[in-house]
């Protein structure tokens, strides 16, 4: 049975997913093609979508990690290049491909959530951004970084 704190995160997750899926899906070519971010380097719609699949995939195996006793992402962690790195390296799967990625990850953070305790929730590790969260945090920020992204692509596409 899940906890009030599981439940409240879950039904945020679910939110987020729901926002990113109505916002996104249908998404034209040319959309996806538009440029979101353009400061240090080109980020097109698509990417973005490459970077909040991975992401969420990443910080599920870092919120393993961390209740498994370690302390998370190492502190000469480099998140700019990661990001850089994954998103290039992901540049062959289309936004179909990246919806059933990100239907499977949920999947797995279901499992992983269903898996903690309010112990675990509060245990506290090194995020990619090198701040100290705990796991709770960790989950909120999943949800949050999803919507925030989303909320970007939707104003350049519209």
């Amino acid at each position: 049975m899940l906890t009030d704190r599981q439940a409240t995160i879950r039904q945020k997750l679910a939110q987020s997913r729901q926002e990113t899926l109505s916002s996104l899906q249908g998404l034209s070519e040319t959309q996806w093609n538009t440029v979101v971010y353009s400061e240090e380097a080109e980020w097109r719609a698509a990417d973005l979508l490459r970077h909040v699949t991975n992401a969420e995939q990443s910080m599920t195996r870092l919120i393993e990690v961390i209740r498994d006793g370690g302390e998370g992402s190492s502190p000469d962690f480099d998140l700019a290049r990661w990001n850089a790195r994954v998103v290039s390296k992901m540049q062959d799967k289309t936004p179909d491909m990246l919806f059933a990625e990100m239907a499977q990850n949920r999947e797995r953070l279901w499992e992983v959530i269903d898996t903690l305790t309010d112990e675990d929730l509060a245990k506290k590790g090194r995020h990619g951004s090198l701040r100290i969260l705990s796991i709770e945090e960790i989950l909120h920020l999943i949800a949050d970084h999803e919507v925030r992204h989303v909320n970007h692509i939707r104003e350049a596409v519209n």
